[in-house]
């Protein structure tokens, strides 16, 4: 006789937010199910955001991170660590369609109203992808080296001539910064690496 998925009838956020004693006790199978039922959230999100082209830090990460959400052929280690992706993801605002448009529109425009630089959505991409280098091999986002090497290939030109290269990236990273607040990744610990407070 096959147990109850615990899971079922739960929701996304109350599966995400289950206390470290709850998760500590989930067998391999319960924890597939609750991976799995988190994935498949996940992924109708990265599927839409796919097909409407949109392009985010939530996004970025998941995708560079490996993708699709799955609990094929895991391990119970590794399916401890795709919980902590899939909820991670699912708690930016930028990993849904509309959180990834607002947070597109109010970034270009905030460029815009001090480089007078207008960012068409490629070139979006390509600094996100920069910005998102920043975010995941730094925790301090305040390196200027680091902020350079990330932006160097970021085209979007000098504003004003007297500002430098690596000025330019400060100012536009601290734009990024003003605008995203990632999804749970700043835990310290083994309990809050998987997201318990």
């Amino acid at each position: 006789m096959s147990r109850k998925n615990p899971f079922a009838g739960r929701s996304i956020n109350d599966i995400m937010s289950m206390d470290i004693d709850e998760f500590s006790h989930l067998s391999k199978t319960e924890l597939r199910q609750a991976v799995s039922k988190l994935a498949s959230a996940a992924n109708k999100r990265l599927k839409r955001m796919s097909q409407s082209e949109l392009v985010s830090p939530a996004y970025i990460e998941a995708t560079d991170s490996g993708g699709k959400f799955s609990t094929r052929g895991k391990s119970e280690l590794e399916l401890q660590i795709e919980f902590r992706r899939v909820s991670n993801f699912l708690q930016d605002k930028t990993s849904t369609s509309k959180g990834a448009r607002e947070y597109m529109e109010e970034t270009r425009q905030a460029i815009k109203d001090v480089f007078g630089i207008d960012i068409n959505k490629s070139d979006f991409a390509e600094l996100i992808r920069g910005y998102s280098q920043i975010l995941n091999e730094s925790p301090d986002y305040q390196s200027r080296a680091l902020r350079y090497k990330s932006l160097k290939n970021f085209n979007i030109g000098l504003a004003d001539n007297t500002m430098t290269t690596t000025e330019l990236s400060d100012d536009v990273v601290s734009i990024l910064n003003r605008y995203y607040q990632p999804g749970g990744s700043q835990y310290e610990g083994t309990a809050n690496y998987f997201g318990f407070n």
